[in-house]
This record gives C-alpha cells, sequence and structure tokens, in this order.
C-alpha cells in the first residue's frame, strides 16, 4: 500500500482556441517582360483586382460558414503582396516575379495535448521533481497535495481518492514562498507551527532543543525571522517538519540563494528525515540534488520528459550520468519542438 500514487494523471493541459484557421499559400510565377514600365502598372492593377476578389471570396465563405452553424466570428483579413523583386539588366529583358495568393479557412476543433504520468511513491522513499524554471513542477506538487485539480485520472492517498480525516498530519505541503511570520523569533515560529499542526508542546518541546545544534539554529532562535539571512527559511521549514513528521512531506522549490551549504545540509537531512519512513516529493531546479532522489520526474514547459528511477536514468546516458542523462533528453526535446 503507497503513500501516494497517480493513476494516469494528466496534471497539464494546453487548449488550442483557434477553431478556424487561416492559411495562406503563395504560388510563385514567372512572367517575361520586355517593358518593365509598362508590364509593372499592368501587373500591379491586375494584383489589386485580384486582391479583391479574393477578399470578396473570402468574406462570401465565411459568410456561409458563420450561417450554417449560427455564430459569430469576427475574423480580419490582411493579405499583403510580398514585394515584387526585379532584376533588370541593361540591353536584356527583364522578369518579374509575381506572387498569387491562395487563402482557405480550416476547421480546427480544440486540440487537447495531454502527458498522463503513473507513479507510486511509498514509504521511505524520495521523489524529486525537476526541469526548468516555469516547467510546472510547483504545480504538479499543488496537484497532488490536492491544493489543485487534476484534468483526468486519479490520485490515491493510502488507495482512497480523499485524504483521510483519521490520520492526523498525514499530508503537509511547505510552499516555495515565505512560510514563517517574518515579525516573530524562531523559536515563536516554531511553537506556532506545532500549534497549528496540533502537536503537544510537551512533545514538542523535547525535541526541539536537541534539534537546535543539529540545525544549527541555538544562537538565532531568539532572532527576528525577518532579521535572518534568507537561505535560512528553507532549514528553518525543514526544522518544523522534522519536529511534526508528516506521513507525507510535499515541499515546493526552495531558494537557498547561492549558499551552497545550506542547499546541501537541508537535502542531506530531507535524506535522513526520508529514511525514517516518509514519503517525500520536492521540486528542485538543481540537477546536482537528484543523487538524493529514488525518483525523478523530468518536465520542460509542461511536458512529461522522463519518469522514472536514478537506474533508469543511467541506462539511457551515454555518460553513465544522471545529470548528462537529463541534459541529453532536454537537448532532445529542444531539437524536436524547434527542428533544429
Amino acid at each position: 500500500m503507497f503513500p501516494i500514487r497517480l493513476e494516469a494523471v494528466t496534471p497539464f493541459r494546453k487548449l488550442n482556441n483557434n477553431s478556424r484557421r487561416i492559411n495562406i499559400h503563395y504560388k510563385k510565377e514567372k512572367k517575361g517582360n520586355k517593358n518593365f514600365i509598362g508590364n509593372f502598372l499592368h501587373n500591379k492593377t491586375q494584383e489589386d483586382s485580384d486582391k479583391s476578389g479574393i477578399t470578396q471570396q473570402f468574406i462570401d465563405m465565411q459568410n456561409a460558414r458563420l450561417k450554417d452553424k449560427h455564430t459569430q466570428v469576427k475574423l480580419e483579413q490582411d493579405a499583403q503582396l510580398n514585394e515584387e523583386h526585379t532584376q533588370v539588366k541593361a540591353g536584356q529583358d527583364t522578369q518579374i516575379e509575381q506572387e498569387s495568393v491562395h487563402q482557405n479557412v480550416e476547421e480546427q476543433e480544440n486540440l487537447l495535448e495531454t502527458d498522463k504520468v503513473t507513479i507510486s511513491l511509498n514509504q521511505g522513499e524520495l521523489l524529486i521533481v525537476t526541469g526548468p524554471e516555469n516547467s510546472g513542477k510547483n504545480e504538479l506538487l499543488l496537484q497532488i497535495a490536492g491544493i489543485k485539480k487534476i484534468h483526468s485520472g486519479k490520485i490515491l492517498y493510502f488507495d482512497e481518492e480523499k485524504l483521510p480525516r483519521n490520520r492526523k498530519n498525514y499530508l503537509i505541503y511547505v510552499p516555495s514562498s515565505q512560510l514563517f511570520f517574518e515579525n516573530r523569533t524562531v523559536e515563536e515560529n516554531i511553537v506556532i507551527m506545532c500549534e497549528l499542526a496540533n502537536i503537544p508542546f510537551n512533545y514538542a518541546s523535547r525535541k526541539i532543543k536537541p534539534l537546535y545544534y543539529i540545525y544549527g539554529l541555538e544562537r538565532m532562535k531568539h532572532t527576528v525571522v525577518k532579521d535572518l539571512p534568507k537561505s535560512i527559511n528553507s532549514i528553518l521549514s525543514l526544522f518544523v517538519m522534522e519536529i511534526i513528521m508528516p506521513e507525507v512531506l510535499i515541499i515546493g522549490t526552495q531558494d537557498f540563494y547561492g549558499d551552497q551549504i545550506s542547499e546541501d545540509f537541508f537535502f542531506e537531512r530531507l535524506s535522513y528525515i526520508k529514511n525514517k519512513g516518509i514519503a517525500i516529493a520536492i521540486a528542485s531546479q538543481r540537477f546536482g540534488n537528484l543523487n538524493y532522489a529514488d525518483k525523478i520526474l523530468l518536465l520542460s514547459e509542461k511536458e512529461i520528459l522522463f519518469n522514472g528511477t536514478k537506474r533508469d536514468l543511467e541506462q539511457l546516458s551515454t555518460g553513465q550520468n544522471i545529470e548528462i542523462g537529463l541534459m541529453e533528453i532536454l537537448e532532445k526535446s529542444y531539437h524536436k519542438k524547434f527542428g533544429k
């Protein structure tokens, strides 16, 4: 029985709202011309006439579609003829390359582009959702936490579709934004968070004292949070989670502001908590943290590029390195998308 299981979940949906699309096709025709000035004026007059005819034909066709469907569609049409390129050589005939325009409206249904993900997160496992900025990491974690609605599929918590009411502190979500009261001290914030989680003060106090030394917060406990280095906020969040010890812990992307020591300590301690039997999912932009992961989910622009274990990733990588493997997957997706 897994604490969290995603069954064919569609986390992201992309809609193409253009149900009608105008396609403009250009056909080039070469015409010989000895009298450049006279032929140019003749062609220009003819092009304006053709343009007017095409415009009227397009309007008639669109009005017929609107009448059949009983809808109101505004469609602006701006068809421009490309500039005519001419090459004039003394004593030689010149050619004008004339482009004729053909327009048609294609009906196109709203396309639903989906990526489905199926994954089970067991007790004592760490899932790292990674990918570039704005790839959808935090959105997916909000859905796993039950805060945001999924588009299709099921998210099960101990095989139930709803969070169990009879389990205290079953699942806790730590946002990527500020969690604490900035004008309160570290100690006051810890007490407040424990009260919100219904943790008895006697139980919390027995755990708080040794954790102060482990986390290096003994000298900071009477300091107001806003006066602390920003990287300490993530450390302090994990401190509180270690007191509460939920069965499932979901953490949004944490910013360590370039403090590598704090970031390394955070993930080492997260791995320690995981080994206590907690199922943890966290978003991270840094591939260097993936060595702590049991399962990895790679996203890019709200597309799921990889879903598996470190071993799966090492087998895909030519360099037998998970960071290189992820970079190769990202590069392939970019080449496929941009045709390079």
